[in-house]
């Protein structure tokens, strides 16, 4: 059997962005020192001034296949993003509000 390269290496690279946009995690340990942080955040009590709307989940599977879907973990080693609350708006990288809606997520992420 005899196939063409440009059409196995067109297959492959159709197959790596579909496994990996399928397989977006969204889990989440929480800091205390934010200079080992990928994200420094700020919450805010209004949705419409938030640059990211997010979900927290009890369920690990539903924050793997979800943007915005935030499973929080204790083992920093098994976290996708390392982030870091802050107290004052002028230091944070994005605006975060927690929804109590799964439906109702926004992210940049």
């Amino acid at each position: 059997m005899n196939i063409n390269p440009t059409i196995l290496v067109l297959f492959l690279f159709v197959l790596g962005v579909l496994f990996t946009s399928t397989t977006h995690s969204q889990v989440i340990y929480i800091t205390t020192n934010k200079y080992e942080a990928d994200y420094i955040l700020f919450i805010t009590d209004s949705p419409y001034n938030a640059d990211w709307k997010v979900y927290s989940t009890d369920n690990k599977y539903e924050a793997r296949r979800n943007r915005g879907r935030w499973y929080f973990t204790t083992n920093k080693y098994e976290a996708d993003y390392i982030i870091y609350l802050t107290k004052n708006r002028y230091e944070s990288d994005r605006i975060i509000f927690r929804t109590k809606n799964r439906y109702n997520t926004q992210m940049g992420i």
